[in-house]
């Protein structure tokens, strides 16, 4: 299991459980999590939405959304 390296624990760990080991640290290199900041997390009974933006420009929001069903997980981004 890839370890969570930044603030955003549980974006990370939402990435973990859908991507390899390799294409995760892809991930946590190319988009600079560390930038952004969760203003809220949704939780639904497969899914959860976090609502992210850029720490400097707050003016754009994005939705990130997370849905485990019968053991297939999916992520999606507005970005």
């Amino acid at each position: 299991m890839p370890v969570p390296l930044t603030c955003h624990r549980e974006i990370e760990e939402a990435w973990s459980k859908v991507f390899t080991a390799a294409n995760f640290y892809i991930l946590q290199e190319l988009s600079k999590i560390a930038d952004f900041e969760i203003f809220e997390t949704l939780e639904g009974t497969d899914s959860q939405r976090f609502i992210v933006a850029r720490k400097e420009k707050k003016k754009s929001l994005y939705l990130v959304d997370y849905l485990c069903v019968n053991l297939e997980a999916k992520m999606r981004c507005t970005c």
